[in-house]
């Protein structure tokens, strides 16, 4: 299962919005370690210290994933206005541009570049789909018909990539995360299918985001679960997942455990 609606889900973006201009030296391994609190309270990027940017990314993300419907003088219908990520893009590299910015030398082009294509389109996708992971995740598991009905996720590849995390294989990193979680389910399922599921309330979904364990781990049970990954997780159904032996026939199914308020907008 899929939800297809507009990312407009309420906790998401007021979690945005409440979000506090954090600039900082940090690289992106300490700002995982710093207290889960702070960091759910603040709008970052690793070694950023231009507050100015920080902003105007926060607008623009914003934006995507909460556009504004506007109806012109004489049409019929509301048209959305806002950014879309190559529109920020250029509006980032523009603020830059103005306050003369220049890259560490030697570091034009790379990720430590705050004005490349790489590191900006790191940062709004990394952002958009962290929001849009709060939303799904906040649907998947508030209404106990939908978790009845659809209990459980697969983790699973969605894009390949160069150098891709040691998921796979008897002692990858899905297999060490349940063996952490104490979810012996989830590992004799992927003992027999070779696919990575789980219970929605199982604790394998903090454990895989770990930064201590999954290198780039951003240490939230929602997706993405570490910075420029191309792992993903869809709705898996009762009957599947009582086929494959995550739940008996019957057996209530229950929601993953958090607390709304401590997990998206901080202590």
């Amino acid at each position: 299962m899929t939800f297809d609606d507009p990312i407009g889900f309420r906790e998401a973006v007021e979690q945005l919005v409440q979000r506090k201009l954090m600039p900082t030296t940090l690289s992106s391994a300490e700002l995982a370690k710093l207290n889960k609190g702070i960091m759910n309270n603040s709008f970052t990027s690793a070694r950023t210290t231009l507050e100015g940017l920080l902003d105007r990314y926060k607008t623009g993300i914003l934006s995507i994933i909460n556009p504004d419907q506007v109806l012109r003088e004489g049409a019929a219908q509301t048209v959305t206005e806002g950014y879309n990520p190559a529109t920020l893009r250029a509006f980032i590299k523009d603020y830059l541009g103005s306050i003369s910015y220049q890259a560490p030398e030697g570091k034009a082009g790379t990720i430590e570049d705050l004005s490349s294509d790489k590191r900006i389109n790191l940062v709004v996708k990394t952002n958009v789909q962290i929001q849009h992971g709060i939303g799904h995740f906040i649907q998947a598991n508030s209404d106990q018909a939908v978790v009845d009905a659809w209990p459980a996720w697969e983790f699973f590849r969605a894009v390949g990539k160069k150098e891709p995390r040691d998921w796979e294989g008897a002692n990858g990193l899905w297999v060490q995360a349940c063996q952490r979680a104490g979810d012996m389910d989830a590992v004799k399922v992927y003992g027999a299918t070779e696919r990575m599921c789980a219970l929605k309330s199982s604790g394998v979904w903090d454990e895989i985001s770990d930064p201590d364990y999954t290198p780039g781990g951003l240490g939230n049970p929602f997706d993405p679960v570490a910075f420029g990954t191309g792992m993903t997780r869809e709705e898996m159904s009762r009957e599947e997942a009582e086929a494959i032996g995550l739940l008996d026939d019957g057996e209530k199914a229950e929601p993953a455990k958090f607390d709304l308020t401590t997990l998206f907008m901080g202590e």
